[in-house]
């Protein structure tokens, strides 16, 4: 739904753009919401996990060799981020 607003207002942007510039382009307008974006988001239950199981998840990344996994594990936990948008980040991202 955000995405087809999105797409509705800058079509509704460039449609105007078009009226002071007669035959610029309006790209929007050749989005085809079938082709690129599913009618409705999938559906699934989202499982979060309990303080205890975060707490064994805690004492197995603790006991691991590779040093960095805990650390990696209590940011995922604290901050919400999917594994792949957190190895995704880079030190420019940072503050």
């Amino acid at each position: 739904a955000t995405i087809h607003k999105v797409h509705t207002l800058l079509c509704g942007l460039l449609d105007l753009y078009q009226e002071i510039r007669p035959g610029s382009a309006n790209p929007p307008r050749q989005v085809k919401f079938g082709k690129y974006f599913p009618k409705r988001a999938p559906k699934r239950e989202i499982n979060f996990l309990t303080p205890e199981e975060l707490e064994q998840l805690y004492v197995v990344a603790a006991r691991s060799h590779q040093r960095l996994l805990l650390p990696l594990v209590k940011f995922l936990a604290n901050t919400g981020m999917r594994r792949g948008e957190a190895l995704n980040l880079k030190w420019t991202d940072s503050c």
